[in-house]
């Protein structure tokens, strides 16, 4: 029981050499894929930062441009207009007479909606499309010439902008009433009025307007130029952003201008009871949660002044988001927003990752199948020797192990084989040595035993002979009757006998008279 404790102690907190060969070289290629696929997802996403970055400012300068482009019609347009009223193509005073070269503006400028002016009398004429944007081409006249107020009367055009017949009417308009006239008189300046609704069609609309005075400062009239908002929302329509993402534009509280969401609607009801949907209340939840949090970010979005980057997270997904003013001296005030989901551009770095995970897998079941084979290799001679090891310490010295195509174990094993060679002939010589020794100490034995028994009869003999010459010194000394008879005689006398000592001594002294015997 004591060996067998002894054993496991000595064997406790020890390495097997398969798992010594094995785990260092599995764990080194778990590491090393693991921090390939680490990096590559880190820097994998770290693209996926920059290419969105590059993608938000791309897609929003692309809009600004384009967008720019459409708003520089309607005050170009009502630019010329003002230079040519001093040579005389156009009149405050007979409205009619301006029609022809409205048409051919509105001809010339695709962008815009119709062209038009009115004066302070409060007459009223405009040029254009009924609503080009929507699929209809038919050319229209807006007038109303009644000094003060009167009826506007709607007539269709034909090719060559001459009036055909009566299509509609609006009765008691008053042009000095309507925002785009009103804005420049307050502003005294050129500006765009606020985004309204054509009520007959549901699209979004704006008037760009520029008062006209003459040398003593009293205002002429007013020169106006119409845009629909559709030409913008459609081509945000034809925008992809990553597979999800979404760019749409807004008034600083949130009202929509235009939108790249599909069957996305501007305004909710029909006529007069139609209005405009604020971003933050839209059915799309990417659009909401995103004016959500820069209105919650911003609090006043006027307060955005310059182009921002920023990142929110939808259920539990990060969202980039870039918000870009466009503003212009006329006194428009928009915002650009880019959103684009992180998930649009990490599916294939996910994709990447899963691909790298199952190369860790099977990284890691190669490595433990060559790292055993390896082991195997290894530790099958091993073992071979350190069992014939143990064989050889138990006493069977008849041990021999096979070679091996590893150098340094061939070496191993040569030697041990060497060794338990010459163990074994040591062993056998020792043998022959010890029975010539034995039989010599059989001789030796035998003749010490004899030689004791005749030092035992020697000793027996040699005992019996002293004994008798002590009785023979004892018979030599005067017995104390005889010395006590002598006067004048002092004796002391004292006698012990050696034990395996025998002779006599005899010598008598005399001194002073004195005689002194000595027996020895």
């Amino acid at each position: 029981m004591v060996s067998q404790k002894r054993a496991i102690a000595s064997t406790s907190g020890k390495f097997r050499l398969r798992h010594v060969l094995v785990v260092p070289f599995v764990l080194q290629i778990v590491a090393a894929v693991g921090c390939i696929g680490y990096l590559s997802y880190r820097n994998g996403e770290q693209i996926v930062n920059d290419i969105v970055s590059q993608l938000r400012s791309e897609v929003s300068a692309r809009v600004y441009e384009l967008v720019q482009t459409y708003l520089e019609s309607p005050p170009l347009v009502n630019q010329i207009n003002q230079d040519v009223l001093p040579l005389g193509v156009l009149n405050f005073d007979d409205l009619e007479q301006d029609r022809p070269y409205l048409w051919k503006q509105v001809l010339r400028f695709k962008a815009i909606g119709h062209a038009g002016i009115a004066n302070e009398k409060g007459q009223y004429l405009r040029v254009g499309w009924v609503n080009r944007l929507v699929g209809l081409e038919q050319p229209q006249l807006a007038q109303q010439l009644i000094p003060g107020g009167g009826d506007l009367i709607f007539y269709n055009l034909d090719g060559d902008g001459n009036p055909t017949k009566i299509d509609n009417t609006t009765p008691n308009y008053d042009v000095r009433t309507r925002p785009f006239y009103r804005v420049v008189v307050e502003k005294k300046q050129a500006a765009w009025s606020d985004v309204y609704i054509n009520f007959g069609y549901g699209t979004l609309q704006i008037n760009a307007s520029l008062p006209y005075y003459d040398a003593d400062g009293k205002l002429i009239g007013v020169l106006t130029c119409q845009m629909g908002l559709d030409q913008i929302h459609n081509f945000l329509q034809t925008l992809s952003v990553g597979n999800s993402g979404q760019v749409f534009i807004i008034e600083p509280q949130g009202e929509l201008i235009a939108s790249s969401v599909k069957n996305l609607p501007l305004s909710v009801g029909k006529g007069q009871d139609s209005k405009r949907i604020k971003a933050q209340d839209s059915s799309n939840p990417l659009m909401r949660q995103s004016v959500l949090y820069l209105f919650d970010r911003f609090n006043r979005l006027e307060d955005i002044n310059h182009t921002v980057q920023l990142d929110f997270k939808l259920n539990g997904q990060r969202q980039f988001i870039q918000v870009s003013p466009l503003t212009d001296k006329y006194g428009l005030n928009w915002l650009i927003i880019v959103v684009v989901p992180k998930a649009d551009f990490m599916t294939q770095i996910y994709a990447n990752t899963r691909h790298t995970i199952l190369l860790c897998i099977v990284a890691l079941v190669v490595s433990v199948g060559v790292g055993f084979l390896t082991a195997s290799w290894i530790t099958r001679p091993l073992n071979q020797i350190a069992q014939a090891s143990e064989y050889l310490a138990g006493g069977t010295l008849n041990q021999k192990v096979d070679s091996s195509r590893i150098f340094e174990i061939e070496i191993l094993a040569k030697s041990f084989n060497s060794m338990a060679r010459q163990l074994q002939e040591s062993f056998e010589t020792l043998e022959d040595k010890v029975k010539e020794r034995t039989s010599e100490l059989a001789t030796a034995t035998q003749q010490i035993a004899a030689l004791n028994n005749r030092l035992r009869a020697e000793n027996l003999r040699m005992s019996a002979e002293l004994e008798i010459l002590k009785q023979m010194q004892q018979l030599i000394l005067p017995k104390p009757a005889e010395l006590a008879a002598i006067t004048e005689l002092d004796i002391a006398g004292f006698m012990e006998a050696a034990d395996e000592v025998g002779g006599d001594y005899y010598d008598v002294l005399c001194t002073d008279g004195v005689v002194t015997l000595c027996i020895g």
